[in-house]
């Protein structure tokens, strides 16, 4: 049997991701910064968490219902938690099998 694996938005991580520890985590693995964030701001949008690589400016999610991993903005790093699932059932995962 031939498994195809798609990528799914998985909520239930934002507590742990929308925090100024994550964003300096990855924002060190991502370009090898030592620094942390410069700033923190709180934002009402879709598109956080996220930093900005150049200003290390930091931004965590004020809304939990605003969580999604779709779309991008030009200069934003963000921190979307995925996890996989087969294909025409979502609540599956790939070693659910």
């Amino acid at each position: 049997m031939h498994v195809f694996l798609e990528m799914i938005c998985e909520p239930s991580h934002l507590k742990r991701l929308n925090s100024k520890q994550s964003l300096e985590e990855m924002m060190r693995s991502s370009n090898g910064s030592s620094g942390g964030c410069a700033s923190l701001e709180v934002k009402d949008d879709i598109y956080f968490p996220a930093f900005e690589p150049g200003t290390r400016r930091c931004y965590v999610q004020k809304a939990a219902l605003l969580y999604s991993c779709v779309g991008e903005v030009q200069g934003l790093v963000r921190l979307c938690s995925c996890r996989d699932y087969i294909r025409g059932q979502t609540a599956l995962c790939s070693r659910c099998l």
